[in-house]
């Protein structure tokens, strides 16, 4: 009787052992859309530069440009650092990976470029980021592109 017990507990530590714990979707999708507001709202407060330098991955890759620019260095010398542009957004849809480890994110995105006479140049479109949930349970941005209206 006891080797039988024994056994029915190591067949049950086993079974319950090699689950994985059960992902919530919704949650992580939340996560990632917030991560997005982050990244607009350190645009806005520092420059978009920083933001993109901070939210993107070292491999990351920006659209936006002709040709597209590879690598984290190369998007913060490609992004404006000057306090006359502004970049912000606002995420209005998302999806997320069953695995819970990957999803993108879309809005509208208006850019503000100032003139030194005061005039302001504005840009509205929508935008696309793609993102991969890192090693820390971090989001961060692997791709980003952006169409105008």
């Amino acid at each position: 009787m006891g080797k039988i017990f024994l056994i029915g507990i190591g067949l049950v530590a086993l079974i319950f052992c090699g689950r994985k714990p059960k992902i919530d979707l919704e949650l992580e999708k939340e996560k990632m859309m917030q991560t997005d507001r982050d990244f607009s709202t350190k645009s806005i407060n520092s420059n978009a530069s920083e933001a993109f330098f901070n939210f993107m991955t070292e491999d990351a890759i920006l659209f936006s440009f002709n040709p597209p620019v590879i690598g984290l260095e190369k998007i913060k010398s490609a992004m404006p650092c000057d306090s006359n542009f502004v970049l912000s957004w606002e995420p209005d849809f998302a999806e997320i990976s069953g695995s819970g480890d990957m999803g993108y994110t879309s809005g509208i995105y208006l850019s503000i470029q100032k003139s030194d006479e005061g005039k302001e140049k504005q840009g509205r479109g929508r935008y696309l980021s793609i993102w991969r949930k890192q090693n820390d349970g971090s989001w961060k941005a692997i791709a980003d592109i952006g169409t105008s209206f």
